[in-house]
């Protein structure tokens, strides 16, 4: 069984969405990721080069989206699953993207996605 290593409600601001205007003013989004791996080596050595370092990842994800520019947040969502696949020693990734202010009279909209390695 892999262990998680959680990042809750990242507050990202990008331009996205499918309308003209959304193409010029940021938004907010927020995202968590669950991110599987194993983190045995890491606690018995108390040392975070054995772990997943979640501000590492939390900034990447926030450079990527800040330059990364898309209509859907479900292919912000698949970029950011292939990019943390393909930069770091996880087995899984589990993205909940979510958009505050996509439906006035909702608290959000979102997608969920779930990659994995290839095997």
């Amino acid at each position: 069984m892999l262990d998680k290593v959680i990042i809750e409600d990242l507050c990202i601001d990008t331009i996205i969405g499918v309308n003209e205007w959304e193409q010029s003013v940021k938004q907010k989004l927020l995202i968590t990721v669950e991110l599987s791996c194993d983190v045995k080596t890491a606690a018995a050595n108390d040392q975070l080069r054995d772990t997943i370092d979640y501000a590492g990842i939390a900034n990447r994800m926030l450079a990527f989206s800040s330059t990364h520019h898309f209509q859907l947040i479900e292919t912000l969502a698949e970029r950011l699953a292939q990019l943390l696949l393909a930069e770091y020693p996880i087995q899984r990734v589990k993205i909940y993207l979510r958009k505050p202010s996509a439906i006035a009279q909702a608290a959000s909209a979102g997608i969920q996605i779930e990659r994995g390695r290839e095997k």
